[in-house]
């Protein structure tokens, strides 16, 4: 069904997804849900007081309130239609994918909408299987996306990172998380004084030719690099260097991936 191994080439730089196992996708899925929600079902919705937006399902996929400003991505809405597309019985309110009905956290606290947060809570644990084949997915769809969006002469050096990576499945881990973590490093968008965070910014800075774990422990040098520097170019007022050793501690599980 979605276990293919996958192939892209851009000017001649290949890249191959390694066929994934169910177990292995379970394995990956349940980290993932483990660092979003400590792996808690009541996480599944949640508000961040720090965040002008709600975090949900197991990647704590953003969903914009109707009107709301955020440089970061929203992937809420994606995840709506890739669920009904294969089969899961969306709410009626949900079924037009509008907007966050919830205009700021104190609204979303409040007793009225209880039955929709009820709602959403309940297709979210009923669909988890789904949403770690989203996350694949949406990985799927961004390797074509960093090569094509790569400047022609680091091409080659992005596309051997991805191969030393994708090795081993703490690499495909790694990759498959910090996508979902951080974002591709495409969007304009996503930046702090025009630098990104994503997984496009740190393969550009690694540098090593060997595969496997070595691969795997240079991005994760590099990926707290970059989070440190995003963090001291953050807006003061996000007060961001409060959530950097949870975001290190995030990167360290790509470590301690089981061998």
């Amino acid at each position: 069904w979605w276990l293919l191994v996958y192939c892209f080439s851009l000017s001649g730089q290949e890249v191959d997804l390694p066929q994934l196992t169910e177990e292995q996708a379970h394995r990956i899925g349940e980290c993932i849900w483990r660092n979003e929600c400590g792996k808690k079902k009541e996480g599944l919705v949640f508000w961040n007081p720090h965040e002008p937006f709600p975090s949900l399902g197991i990647g704590h996929f953003i969903w914009h309130p109707e009107g709301a400003t955020s440089c970061f991505q929203e992937s809420f809405p994606q995840l709506l239609r890739f669920l009904e597309k294969e089969g899961a019985l969306l709410p009626l309110w949900l079924q037009s994918f509008p907007s966050c009905p919830w205009k700021d956290r104190s609204h979303f606290l409040q007793r009225e909408d209880a039955w929709k947060k009820n709602e959403l809570l309940h297709l979210l644990q009923s669909t988890l299987e789904l949403q770690v084949r989203f996350l694949i997915q949406r990985f799927h769809g961004s390797i074509p996306a960093l090569l094509k969006n790569a400047e022609p002469e680091k091409r080659a050096a992005l596309a051997l990172q991805l191969r030393r990576l994708l090795t081993i499945e703490a690499g495909l881990y790694a990759l498959i998380d910090y996508l979902n973590f951080k974002g591709e490093g495409l969007s304009l968008k996503e930046r702090y004084q025009g630098k990104g965070w994503g997984v496009m910014q740190v393969l550009e800075r690694m540098r090593g030719i060997s595969p496997g774990e070595s691969a795997v422990q240079e991005f994760v040098q590099e990926a707290k690099n970059i989070l440190a520097e995003r963090v001291a170019a953050s807006p003061p007022e996000r007060g961001e260097a409060r959530w950097l050793p949870g975001w290190q501690n995030r990167l360290d599980t790509y470590l301690s991936y089981p061998k």
